[in-house]
């Protein structure tokens, strides 16, 4: 069976870039969806089945990804992205 994964980035040329690593280290994953802010994740996780794993983004468009799950449970492994220090020790909490 196909991991299905979920690519959260807003930033295309990084989203991109994490879509081929992931697919350089195994052709069959399955990137099920790429979305770009925390209002199409929260809508996103609500209309369809949770995937195996979640790259996320700490930054995005609209907000700190963290709101998302403020709004939805999210029980599979998540592996938090971002280019920046200071927000990172957050994901380790969450």
């Amino acid at each position: 069976m196909k991991m299905k994964v979920v690519v959260i980035e807003d930033e295309m040329y990084a989203a991109r870039r994490l879509e081929n690593l992931i697919r350089e280290f195994d052709p069959g994953i399955e990137v099920t969806a790429w979305l770009e802010s925390v209002a199409d994740s929260i809508d996103w996780f609500k209309n369809n089945p949770e995937p195996d794993l979640i790259f996320l983004d700490v930054h995005l468009e609209d907000n700190l990804s963290f709101a998302i799950f403020d709004r939805v449970t999210v029980s599979c492994p998540v592996i938090f992205t971002t280019a920046t220090d200071e927000v990172a020790v957050r994901a380790f909490i969450t």
